[in-house]
């Protein structure tokens, strides 16, 4: 049975929109009135489908353009407009954090990093009013927290691109967050706590409440296994060292270091199982699950990875509660249009076309590919080997996929990811349901949730191990000369074709299957 996908055209269509917004040159109201006529235009063609369709793709495909230059159209009061003035000496300004406040070592001290929502900034002829988000580095210890307002008086420059590697600038990559300047508070500089909790108060609760929850594990693991935890349970990757953070990427596992749909999924689990101690219904489960969770998305800072698999998984909790089937592309595409309504720039983002190929690959590739296992005789009871197989599909499903971003982006070729995955992806499964359970514990039984932190650095210090003993193993990854993107293009149109050549034929497993597999 064919399935309907029609979000999948329509996300596609936007996508490609984006991309041609840097190359269509007409105004931007004559742009915005033709998407406007063309979406009206749907309307009186409705029962003609083939019309219909294509004036839904055309208005979609101006949407994205439409979208995309509105996101660079700045606001006359912004910062960005008078940065200018403001090059040869120190600024002044005014402002509320709006972020996490990341707190660095910098060499015998540490930096302070947050992005600060301008509000006033001190002109000759007096304070002005103004707007824009920025990025402050404060280079000393401070006390500031999200929701702080602050008068801040340092250095404003243009951001620089740190690397000559054209497929990454810095400077586009603060961009696409809507940042267009850096505010730097150094020894001549000033910081000030005007006020505190000035900010949005769901926003500043959320990350005191972070803050709060990483120094659980800071004060109960060394440096490094706290880093490690911060990073899979909350998102923070700023403190995991060098070094280790080498050994997942070596080894293609640095994905576990970072929030997706695995660990959502995993959190999604958690939060249902606790539900059910207390006397709620089925759909109350459902409705405060899906709330949770994204409570949990804002939680750990809204990267397309966690709003995908968010949105993901709130689709297939409202099919419960409405009892209705979903199907996985369409849910798919949505939260990526989501996504990209909400942030063109996204789609230029590596961990947004990382996380959407793969799982994709999941939805697409890896039930036929057990479909053509299910050929061969296997024991009806050998529950191991079905796991193994199950997990086999996975792991070469979404390596083959990713192989060419991961090959373009990083200019490494991982093979030993197909093994690592089925080694380290359980592994982390038991870490991360041991690190929601310490700090769980902590808030009501601290020996035990000591216990627990003491099983948390065996588990943690086995699983790093194991993906150094990976990294050392024959041809487990090389580096590659730079790749263009017409050899990217190549590579998945000849993966595309070997896909169907190979699987076209292949029965497809059942659709509960898949979402029990997806990441």
């Amino acid at each position: 049975m064919k399935s309907y996908r029609p979000l999948l055209s329509i996300t596609l269509a936007l996508s490609v929109g984006i991309l041609l917004a840097s190359v269509i040159s007409l105004p931007f109201r004559i742009l915005g009135l033709a998407c406007c006529f063309l979406f009206i235009s749907t309307v009186f063609f409705m029962r003609k489908r083939i019309v219909f369709e294509g004036l839904l793709i055309g208005s979609f495909i101006l949407l994205g353009i439409v979208c995309s230059r509105n996101n660079h159209i700045l606001p006359k009061d912004h910062i960005a407009r008078v940065a200018h003035f403001y090059k040869s000496g120190m600024t002044v300004m005014e402002g509320v954090v709006v972020s996490d406040v990341q707190r660095r070592p910098f060499f015998k001290g540490k930096k302070n990093i947050f992005t600060l929502d301008v509000k006033r900034i001190e002109a000759p002829w007096g304070w002005q009013e103004k707007s824009g988000k920025i990025l402050v580095q404060v280079f000393r210890d401070t006390p500031i927290q999200c929701g702080d307002y602050l008068l801040l008086k340092g250095k404003l420059y243009r951001p620089f691109n740190f690397s000559e590697d054209e497929k990454f600038s810095y400077r586009e990559y603060l961009d696409r967050k809507g940042i267009k300047l850096i505010l730097s508070v150094g020894k001549q500089g000033i910081w000030e706590i005007v006020q505190s909790g000035a900010g949005q108060m769901l926003k500043t609760v959320s990350y005191q409440l972070k803050s709060r929850l990483a120094k659980i594990f800071l004060e109960h693991l060394t440096a490094n296994e706290a880093a490690i935890m911060i990073g899979v349970i909350l998102g923070d990757r700023y403190l995991i060292p060098q070094h280790i953070n080498e050994l997942f990427i070596q080894t293609g596992t640095a994905h576990i270091l970072a929030i997706s749909g695995f660990n959502v999924g995993i959190v999604a689990f958690i939060i249902f199982v606790i539900l059910k101690i207390f006397p709620i219904g089925r759909k109350g489960q459902y409705v405060l699950t899906i709330v949770l969770l994204i409570f949990y998305a804002f939680l750990t800072g809204g990267q397309p990875s966690v709003v995908r698999a968010t949105i993901m998984a709130g689709i297939f909790l409202l099919s419960f509660l409405f009892e209705k089937e979903t199907e996985a592309v369409n849910s798919l595409s949505l939260a990526a249009l989501i996504i990209l309504i909400v942030n063109p720039m996204n789609l230029f983002d590596v961990g947004f076309q990382l996380s959407f190929v793969s799982v994709l690959a999941i939805i697409c590739v890896h039930p036929r590919i057990m479909g053509r296992l299910s050929k061969f005789s296997f024991p009806q009871d050998a529950k191991v080997l079905q796991f193994f197989l199950q997990s086999l599909s996975v792991s070469v499903s979404v390596w083959l996929w990713v192989a060419g971003l991961i090959a373009y982006y990083f200019q490494i070729i991982t093979p030993v990811t197909i093994l690592a995955n089925l080694i380290i992806v359980p592994m982390s499964t038991v870490v991360i349901i041991l690190g929601f359970g310490m700090i769980f514990l902590s808030m009501f039984w601290l020996p035990l949730a000591l216990a627990v932190a003491a099983c948390i650095k065996v588990t943690l210090n086995l699983m790093v191990i194991c993906i150094y003993l990976l990294s050392q193993m024959p041809f487990a990854f090389f580096y590659i000369s730079d790749m263009s993107l017409w050899q990217v293009g190549i590579y998945y149109i000849l993966l595309l074709l070997g896909t169907i050549i190979v699987l076209s034929r292949s029965p497809v497993i059942n659709e509960i299957d898949i979402q029990k597999t997806l990441p």
